[in-house]
């Protein structure tokens, strides 16, 4: 599958936290995540509120 998403240039924080609202696959939650770490993301935490 093609990379849902593209880096704009801006800075990335070290830590994030990704919410989302519904977690079926984690597809979105894995490519937004891959997209923050070749950025420069170092820690990415997840959290959703209902798993499907």
């Amino acid at each position: 599958m093609e990379n849902l998403f593209t880096w704009n240039g801006e800075t990335v924080p070290k830590k994030l936290v990704l919410v989302d609202d519904l977690y079926t696959t984690g597809t979105t939650l894995r490519h937004a995540a891959k997209t923050l770490k070749d950025a420069g993301a170092e820690e990415i935490r997840i959290w959703t509120l209902i798993r499907g």
